[in-house]
């Protein structure tokens, strides 16, 4: 243990006095990927895993008058920490951030000359700034004073001695997960003025709709009385009780395929093996979990090639501990008759599965994570090795009767039936490139359909592209179909074509030129999904929603 902290130690303060050394030039980072350096950047891990993508905010809307009710959703910002939201340099609330540094509130407008205007969110040197604009209000037709003869004076009223009733018309009542709630209240006498608390806290004067201070997770009281223009006060007062709810993160799944050069691939380049970078943006999202969707490691998978310099353990490996993996058909390369993949179920040991099968399912969150093996699928394909052999997933079958197959529909059939389900695997069932877009998973799609998946996660062909829910037979079914995610983009390279149309159902495909590597980032919760898809450089590219449904009529 004295000699790990040594270690970091050691590392942090190269760290600090030489900055210089975190740097990646192109000489360092040829190195790196020929296996001439003898050693991994320890300053360049360290400034990869602890260096978060840039903050950012998304309004439910950039442009409305004073008063207007604006919802807010940030991410990426400094974890359990107090946000301050600013309109125009003036502080509005203070939020607190998730334990994944996300916020969600919500603002009214202030009162301000139209114009545009920079709308904040900050937490210590995290900030997010995004523009609004205030419109002008539509010009007022002119008013026509006529005069009027003076009334009659009249007698003194009497003196007011009752008291007003005050109510509240909104807020929160139960749970909540906004820590600065809402109210909004009212009074059954005109022009009465208002006073507020929370729990057992001082009246304060306070004006509807009113923002509460920062409030603890737990049970809270609001209260509200209003005082007449006589002075007369509500001596019962309005409130309404309800709790802050414990923070909301989702868990977050992060995915790709077809990920590591083997050390030395006299291709490498700028545009080709690109795991480090892909792993560095993996460790910056900081996931719960890691699915790898098949080839891991080229070229066959081996222990010593899994272990190489640079490689996949070197960069990928760094977050081996919450990674689930696929098998793909590289991972099989290794041995000539296709039957077994030593190094890659050698290289994960229990967290792949059963070496036999290759299949196995796991809880992530709320959702049911599946793991499927399509094996080495083109060895017995017209042109493979084998044509000779049965075209199902060799070694392990996914025929409609097969074990794997008939596994998989007693698992889905076991769960509740609105569990939320991912299931990924390495060859894809859609793709608008028609030479790897295999019936040959018909049967899989199908039980899985049958069985009320929500996501499907594939790689294989080394690109990205994103399905509309589907059927196993190619038809787009919004309530009950499958979304399938391609993503080849761990890495390796970019070298498959483009196709010249787009298939039945795809929604999104990212071109092959300029080569774009990333991943898939799934924020998981309990009744559906966010995805984006994540470039190395962190730019998000493509995203979706969706929400779980259940399985379909009988």
């Amino acid at each position: 243990m004295r000699g790990l902290v040594l270690v970091v130690t050691v590392a942090v303060m190269a760290l600090a006095l030489s900055p210089a050394s975190a740097r990646v030039t192109p000489e360092s980072s040829d190195r790196w990927r020929s296996g001439a350096a003898h050693l991994i950047d320890i300053p360049r891990v360290l400034a990869s895993a602890s260096l978060p993508a840039r903050p950012f905010l998304r309004p439910s809307s950039r442009r409305g008058p004073p008063g207007k009710r604006v919802r807010l959703v940030g991410r990426q910002f400094s974890k359990r920490n107090v946000a301050t939201i600013a309109f125009g340099g003036r502080r509005l609330k203070r939020v607190r951030t998730g334990r994944r540094g996300g916020l969600r509130t919500a603002v009214r407008v202030p009162r301000r000359a139209p114009g545009l205007y920079l709308l904040s969110a900050r937490t210590g040197p995290r900030l997010a700034r995004i523009r609004f604009r205030i419109p002008a209000p539509p010009p007022r037709p002119p008013v026509l004073v006529v005069p009027s003869a003076q009334p009659p004076a009249q007698p003194a009223p009497d003196p007011d001695t009752v008291p007003p009733q005050t109510s509240i018309t909104s807020g929160p009542a139960g749970s909540t997960f906004d820590s600065t709630p809402e109210f909004s209240f009212t009074s059954d006498e005109a022009s009465s003025s208002f006073g507020c608390r929370v729990d057992s806290g001082a009246w304060a004067t306070c004006s509807s709709p009113n923002t509460t201070a920062l409030l603890e997770d737990g049970p809270h009281t609001f209260s509200v009385r209003a005082t007449d223009p006589s002075g007369n006060t509500d001596p019962t007062p309005a409130s309404r009780p309800f709790t802050v709810a414990a923070d909301p993160d989702r868990v977050t799944l992060v995915a790709a395929g077809d990920i590591a050069c083997k050390t030395g691939d006299p291709e490498a380049g700028p545009t080709r093996c690109n795991h480090l970078e892909t792993s560095d943006r993996v460790l910056a999202l900081s996931p719960d979990a890691v699915a790898t969707l098949g080839d891991t490691q080229y070229q066959h998978a081996t222990t010593a090639e899994f272990a190489d310099l640079g490689a996949y353990d070197d960069t990928w490996g760094r977050f081996k501990s919450i990674t689930r993996p696929a098998v793909g058909n590289h991972e099989y390369e290794g041995d000539p008759e296709r039957d077994s993949a030593n190094g890659y179920y050698g290289y994960f040991g229990a967290a792949a599965g059963d070496p036999a099968k290759g299949y196995y399912a796991y809880d992530v969150g709320d959702w049911r994570a599946i793991a499927l093996n399509t094996g080495a699928l083109d060895y017995t394909l017209p042109g493979g090795l084998m044509p000779d052999l049965p075209d199902d997933c060799h070694p392990v079958s996914c025929d409609a009767d097969s074990a794997q197959v008939t596994w998989l529909r007693n698992e889905l059939a076991s769960l509740p039936p609105d569990r939320c389900v991912v299931a990924y695997w390495h060859h894809p069932r859609y793709n608008s490139f028609s030479r790897y877009s295999y019936d040959e998973l018909i049967p899989i799609y199908d039980a899985l359909y049958d069985g009320g998946a929500e996501v499907a996660l594939v790689g294989h062909d080394h690109s990205y592209e994103r399905f509309a829910p589907m059927t196993a037979n190619g038809t787009v079914d919004p309530g009950f179909g499958v979304s399938q995610f391609l993503v080849g983009i761990g890495g390796k390279d970019r070298r498959f074509m483009d196709p010249t149309t787009l298939g039945t159902g795809s929604e999104r495909r990212e071109p092959n030129s300029p080569a774009l590597y990333g991943v898939l980032e799934l924020e998981l919760q309990a009744d559906g999904y966010e995805a984006r898809l994540v470039g190395e450089d962190g730019a998000v590219r493509d995203s979706d929603t969706g929400s779980c449904h259940g399985r379909p009529p009988a």
